[in-house]
């Protein structure tokens, strides 16, 4: 593992430029503070999520965006195989789930049971900056299913795949991959829960 801990990765175009006049602040402050550090500016899309897969695998634990949000949040083409029928589109956030509460109080699949043999999945469309602050709202409020900007259904099996390898992250735990295939096993976990308590099971 690299002694260099911390990773910038300047997006030099984000902001019209401004974030790439900051790559001479960065350095400054890297050598001011002593930090074991390297800085990565971004040449073309999609690279910042290509530099930062490779320093993950590389044991670096910060992984600095320099940019606006789209440094590392980019709406991507994908092919979503359903049903046995494959489609293209274009997603900013998926979330396969079989529970409704994420991140501490997000419930962005409201309607999922964890006990009925299915996932319930979340699909986010393109959105503008403003668009994106509007749908958190309404994630929020737990409104957001009923938006033109969500896909919302329940599976047993989907598929994701990408160009190049994106983000995801399982229960927190980050990696990087351009092909995702979940599918879910029925009843194959036992679980003890409180029937009278506030709680997602369905109750036959």
């Amino acid at each position: 593992m690299s002694k260099q801990s911390w990773v910038f990765i300047i997006n030099p175009v984000a902001g019209n430029g401004f974030a790439g006049e900051y790559a001479d602040t960065v350095k400054a402050m890297i050598k001011q503070h002593n930090i074991d550090a390297v800085v990565q500016i971004t040449k073309r899309r999609g690279e910042a999520i290509e530099i930062a897969d490779h320093y993950v695998k590389q044991g670096f634990h910060h992984i600095i965006a320099v940019g606006g949000d789209g440094t590392l949040y980019k709406e991507q083409d994908m092919r979503l195989t359903l049903n046995e029928k494959t489609q293209e589109t274009k997603s900013f956030l998926n979330t396969i789930a079989n529970g409704r509460r994420l991140a501490g109080g997000f419930y962005l699949t409201p309607d999922a049971f964890a006990n009925d043999g299915l996932l319930d999945i979340c699909m986010i469309n393109k959105l503008s900056i403003p668009g994106r602050i509007k749908e958190l709202i309404r994630v929020i409020k737990k409104k957001h299913t009923e938006g033109e900007a969500v896909d919302y259904f329940s599976t047993n099996r989907l598929t994701f795949e990408f160009d190049w390898e994106v983000p995801a992250h399982l229960d927190g735990e980050m990696y990087f991959e351009s092909r995702f295939e979940v599918s879910i096993l029925s009843r194959h976990l036992k679980t003890i829960y409180n029937p009278y308590g506030n709680h997602y099971f369905e109750i036959s």
